[in-house]
Parts: structure tokens; C-alpha cells; sequence
């Protein structure tokens, strides 16, 4: 595993590392270009395959961008995610989205950008990754 952590970078703050190596636990691309692998996005696959078969919709949280878009990548084919964070241009109009396309299963965001504006109204599941 050792070998395929490419995408290191020397941070002269510790700080910086640290929130690094937090962002690494929830999706190892961070550091990688070959271990694309996440568990909490495995079982997120779990989670969401059983509420959104169920009719239900979902939120999910990261306090990263490096997060969140890898998680929009992998369920944009399946499940029509709106996103919001704060690279969004029309958080407006993605929070519709969720809200009224029914196609949109999960709206998926940072929670700086999302924290304060999301309805929960009609979803079953908040995930937040830690």
C-alpha cells in the first residue's frame, strides 16, 4: 500500500497534515492515484441501495471538497445527485433539484455550504463523513 501513496505533499504546518491525514480516512484517493478504495463509501453503496429502493431520499455531508466530489462522481449515473459546496455557482437551484426532481435521489454537499439551507423534509438518511 505503502508504494501506491503518490500524491503526498510536504506541509511545513502539522496542522495541514493532520486535516490531511482526516480526509485520507474517509477516501485514500487523496493520497493515491492507484487506491481509489473507501470503506465509508462502500457502505455508503449499502445505505443508499436500501433507502432509495425503499422511495426515500438522502443527504450527505462532508466538511471536504475532496470528498464530495468523488462521491458525486460515483453515484452521478446512479442516483442524479445535486451538490452544493463552495465551488457550487446555483446553490438555489440545486437545492430545487433535490427537492423537486424526482429523479435527484441525494443531494450531496460540504457543511459550510450546505450546513445552514438544506430541508430535510422527505429524507430518510443524513450521512456525515467524519
Amino acid at each position: 500500500m505503502q508504494n501506491n501513496i503518490d500524491k503526498v505533499t510536504n506541509a511545513i504546518n502539522p496542522l495541514a497534515e493532520m486535516i490531511r491525514m482526516r480526509q485520507a480516512t474517509d477516501y485514500i484517493g487523496i493520497l493515491s492515484s492507484t487506491v481509489l478504495e473507501s470503506a465509508k463509501l462502500e457502505r455508503l453503496d449499502e445505505l443508499l441501495e436500501e433507502i432509495i429502493s425503499n422511495g426515500h431520499k438522502a443527504i450527505i455531508f462532508s466538511n471536504w471538497t475532496s470528498m464530495t466530489n468523488p462521491t458525486f462522481e460515483r453515484y452521478k449515473k446512479l442516483y442524479n445527485p445535486a451538490i452544493i459546496t463552495g465551488e457550487t455557482k446555483d446553490r438555489v437551484a440545486e437545492d430545487n433539484k433535490f427537492m423537486e426532481d424526482d429523479n435527484c435521489k441525494i443531494i450531496i454537499g460540504t457543511t459550510g455550504a450546505m450546513g445552514t439551507r438544506i430541508d430535510f423534509d422527505g429524507c430518510y438518511l443524513c450521512y456525515i463523513f467524519r
